[in-house]
């Protein structure tokens, strides 16, 4: 694979622009996540007058499964959305919760990946940082290429082989672009991660693209 097969102001140029032309598909997306943990936490203030043994416990559990299963679809729709404004391809409205088939795969590649990297920064911070960056496009070859969690990883391993100095300036640009949003008040986060999915779809796009 040919090394630098991306350019960092490329890509968030290109996340920039995009992000202006989609930003209320974006805002829209984030708004249901939000109104989902909103309706369940007031349900689960509702159930607190239920005083049956054991009962509300249960239900408060289930509440909360029911929750994260809803929000963790809806974030696999975020990354097929993302993909299609990459692609320049037509979105439609069911992206948000019709892939719920990789539902097992995403959540445990997204599993896995968070305990490599928490393992990573244990072990002396930069085999994390080293992990964070090789294993990064897990998620989208999962949703994208409907691998399984092991080819995910494999693949991802290949993609940033070459590239991890790249990779590296391209992720800690991107969190100073969520660290810019923060700053500037709470709205700034929402056009930041806009910014963050569609430079990293680009990224993985293109190197994806030259590892077939």
């Amino acid at each position: 694979m040919a090394k630098n097969d991306f350019s960092i102001d490329e890509a968030l140029r290109f996340g920039w622009e995009k992000m202006k032309k989609y930003i209320w598909v974006y805002l829209g997306i984030l708004a249901i996540i939000f109104a989902i943990s909103y309706i369940f936490g007031g349900v689960e203030a509702l159930l607190a007058n239920i005083h049956i043994a054991n009962l509300h416990q249960v239900l408060v559990v289930l509440l909360n499964v029911l929750s994260f299963v809803a929000s963790t679809i809806i974030s696999i729709g975020l990354f097929k959305f993302t993909l299609k404004i990459v692609d320049g391809k037509k979105m439609s409205f069911t992206d948000i919760y019709s892939h719920y088939k990789y539902f097992w795969n995403y959540l445990g590649g997204e599993i896995l990946y968070g305990l490599l990297v928490l393992a990573g920064f244990v072990l002396l911070i930069f085999p994390g940082v080293y992990w964070a960056i090789k294993y990064r496009f897990v998620p989208f070859l999962i949703v994208d290429q409907d691998m399984s969690i092991g080819e995910s990883f494999k693949k991802s391993a290949e993609m940033t082989k070459g590239n991890k100095w790249t990779m590296f300036g391209f992720s800690f640009v991107l969190k100073i672009v969520i660290l810019l949003g923060f700053l500037a008040l709470l709205f700034g986060v929402f056009v930041a991660i806009p910014i963050v999915l569609i430079s990293s779809g680009f990224v993985y796009r293109k190197l994806i693209n030259t590892n077939k």
